[in-house]
């Protein structure tokens, strides 16, 4: 959204950016001429009052957000405003596969269905949704029971020239500047990312012989249980956890391959930034994202999800025999948030004068 948000503004529009907390590690990137605009509240129940009470006050002519739930609470509270403006809902996830992966108890299993029964109520009513993916958009529309031709895939921009910039700062680790191979994977230590996976496939690389390094930038609940694999696997000489890095393009430029090991995406943004500085990548074929920025394979080893041995040929054969990075910096150029902002803008102005 922050970097939506920036587009609008260099555009001429007048943006709110309205979260429920501004606590968080990118409210330094949010850009100045954004009005920020922070609830200070955390419960879905306490958020819809004052959305719908903001939303009276301002009168948008359009209210966007994203992720399932946060799109819940903004096509209600818009509702609830009695303001009419049209609201746009962006799906940034596999919803499916997403809400499966919490439903491990009764608790979670009830949420699930009421958030389910309140998409299919909603969304309906949105001016326009918004998947980042076309697997997304096929499942959100399964899902939902929505017609597959009412729902844009729009890809999530990346700011080129601002990853190209941050890339030239300086990193202070001693893998960067050796001579052994290294990787670099970023993400929520989450199930989602499926780092454990990642870490099986390093004790496969390392029993076939090759001394590769791991570099893991990001922060979780999974923290724990991946210093213990490391431990098992007796990989602490070749894999290091750094927490969350705010820049983290300098690793990626850095790195001589990037490895995203997901159980499952929306688009998999990390793969479009990672060949964005010319790096190879390897991930696997995760639903969704990752195929259609890889055209299949056409940019990098798609392996099959949980296929530890067969991600750790991967990056054996990409190490051995790189893509040209060209290549990869010009298909990255496909998703510059220049090319994303026109799309996004073209479906405002459609969707207003339909």
């Amino acid at each position: 959204m922050i970097n939506l948000a920036r587009g609008f503004i260099e555009r001429g529009m007048e943006v709110d950016l309205v979260v429920s907390s501004d606590e968080g590690d990118y409210r330094h990137e949010v850009p100045a001429q954004v009005r920020l605009v922070s609830l200070g509240v955390r419960r879905v129940a306490a958020v819809l009052p004052h959305l719908a009470r903001h939303i009276r006050r301002r009168k948008p002519q359009f209210v966007m957000s994203r992720m399932y739930r946060s799109n819940l609470v903004a096509l209600a509270a818009a509702r609830l405003s009695g303001h009419r403006c049209s609201s746009f809902v962006i799906v940034d996830n596999t919803t499916s596969i997403e809400m499966a992966a919490v439903s491990a108890n009764l608790r979670n299993t009830i949420k699930n269905h009421l958030d389910v029964a309140l998409m299919r109520r909603l969304y309906p009513d949105a001016t326009g949704i918004v998947c980042v993916s076309h697997g997304a958009a096929d499942d959100l529309a399964k899902l939902c029971r929505i017609a597959r031709q009412n729902i844009d895939v729009i890809y999530n921009p990346i700011e080129f020239d601002k990853i190209q910039a941050m890339a030239a700062q300086c990193v202070d680790h001693p893998w960067i500047v050796d001579e052994v191979s290294l990787v670099v994977a970023a993400g929520r230590l989450s199930a989602q990312k499926d780092y454990p996976t990642l870490l099986k496939a390093m004790a496969h690389v390392k029993e076939r012989g090759r001394l590769v390094r791991l570099l893991i930038l990001g922060q979780g609940e999974h923290q724990r249980r991946l210093e213990e694999l490391i431990s098992q696997f007796e990989l602490s000489d070749r894999v290091a956890l750094l927490g969350f890095i705010p820049n983290p393009f300098p690793y990626m430029k850095r790195a001589d391959l990037f490895v995203l090991s997901s159980a499952w995406e929306g688009l998999g943004n990390v793969l479009i930034e990672a060949m964005a500085l010319g790096t190879p990548v390897v991930s696997t074929n995760c639903p969704f994202g990752p195929s259609e920025i890889m055209r299949d394979g056409e940019f990098g080893h798609l392996v099959t999800v949980g296929d530890h041995r067969g991600l750790g040929e991967a990056i054996i054969e990409t190490l051995d025999a790189p893509p040209d990075a060209e290549r990869l910096i010009e298909r990255a150029q496909s998703f510059d948030a220049p090319r994303i902002l026109e799309q996004y803008v073209a479906l405002l102005e459609r969707m207003s004068h339909a």
